[in-house]
């Protein structure tokens, strides 16, 4: 029986909420995203995932009709195994040692599967992280680990849960880490945004959708809502669209706003968490950016409880 041939940026395999979360999200970048299931579709077609091939710079994997045995490879930049997928799809990690990659080393990911603890809530936030990264690599401005953090943030929320976990990893622009804990702070980097509108129909997702977002906001201890323009903003704004990375910048003046976050200047990554907040714009634009962007990532802090 002849092999049809379908090529795209992304194979998903699953196609229960997590899968469907991850297209949604690359779809939001406008990465092309192909998903496959036994229960699902492929092109409106049942399969299942036959075979998969991890190569330097690509996955290939053998889809076959369980009604007819038509067969289909698919060519894909990587591959997403969601909701319960099961063998032939083992992902392939860097060695933590440092030492040569195996072939097809980090082209085959897994969400909201074989992690202990991994429920549906914490599947859709791995697809969330993922997606914001596998759409920055495809569009050429991620870092060389900006992948790999997927696994450096992710494996640690499945153990402490989606409330509350807080990103400690290489490529959060964190200088509070060493601060005195404080469990009223709902806005330290690593941290989701606070879950509170920023204007009138205005919400965190609407800002990050297409990128990061720095918010300007009123001072949260000054008797005056008056938002801060001190210089730097334009080198900041710089630094981002000479690494390519899409950026915005919005001012909000509502004073419980600013409370919330607690300093006037947040920088928000694309899956709505704080990569960054200052009383001032960064002295150093392009550290921070590259930073954020996984190109020159700091050292990850030893984890500690609070």
């Amino acid at each position: 029986m002849t092999s049809r041939r379908h090529r795209t940026d992304v194979l998903v395999v699953g196609t229960g909420p997590v899968g469907l979360t991850l297209e949604a999200e690359l779809a939001r970048y406008g990465v092309d995203a192909t998903v496959a299931g036994p229960e699902g579709r492929w092109h409106d077609l049942s399969c299942r995932v036959d075979a998969v091939r991890p190569y330097d710079d690509r996955v290939e994997a053998r889809l076959v009709d369980p009604r007819d045995g038509a067969v289909t490879v698919v060519t894909a930049g990587w591959l997403v195994a969601c909701d319960g997928a099961a063998a032939p799809l083992r992902p392939t990690p860097r060695p933590a040692d440092g030492g040569h990659p195996a072939p097809g080393a980090g082209r085959v990911f897994r969400c909201g599967v074989d992690r202990p603890g991994a429920g549906g809530h914490e599947g859709v936030g791995d697809a969330v992280n993922l997606g914001w990264k596998l759409a920055a690599t495809l569009r050429g401005w991620a870092g060389a680990v900006l992948l790999d953090s997927y696994h450096e943030e992710r494996r640690p929320a499945a153990t402490d849960g989606p409330v509350g976990h807080r990103y400690r990893s290489s490529i959060v622009a964190d200088d509070e880490a060493d601060a005195p804990p404080d469990p009223f702070d709902e806005a330290l980097p690593g941290m989701p945004a606070p879950p509170v509108p920023l204007a009138a129909r205005v919400t965190v997702h609407d800002v990050v959708r297409q990128g990061f977002a720095l918010l300007r906001l009123a001072d949260p201890w000054s008797p005056r809502a008056d938002v801060p323009n001190p210089p730097g903003v334009p080198a900041l704004r710089a630094a981002f669209a000479a690494a390519g990375v899409p950026f915005a910048v919005h001012d909000y003046r509502d004073p419980v706003v600013a409370h919330r976050y607690r300093q006037p200047f947040v920088l928000l990554r694309p899956d709505g968490y704080v990569a960054w907040r200052g009383w001032r714009p960064p002295a150093d634009p392009v550290a921070l950016v590259d930073l954020i962007r996984g190109a020159t990532p700091r050292p990850a802090p030893v984890p500690v409880s609070v």
